[in-house]
């Protein structure tokens, strides 16, 4: 809980914005129970996002997102497109 205080304080600070992402890493499709984890965990990932965003953006500006795919690579996809789009 402090640190998304810190993180909404700092980046209030800066007037950035902050940026609480979630990434549920995506089963195999041949997963019988493919749809029912995806879902649920995508669902856990938004209450997690929406409690971190409502902490931090008590000071500025906060987006959310929640995706699916590899974490790493979703989250430099993610880094990219937001870093290509502020310029």
């Amino acid at each position: 809980r402090d640190h998304a205080n810190r993180a909404g304080r700092l980046a209030a600070d800066q007037n950035a914005t902050l940026h609480v992402l979630n990434v549920v890493e995506t089963v195999p499709p041949a997963a019988s129970l493919h749809d029912v984890v995806t879902e649920r965990l995508t669902e856990r990932g938004n209450e997690l996002v929406a409690a971190v965003a409502d902490r931090a953006g008590r000071g500025g500006a906060v987006e959310t997102a929640v995706l699916e795919g590899n974490p790493v690579a979703t989250i430099v996809e993610y880094a990219r497109r937001k870093g290509s789009a502020s310029s």
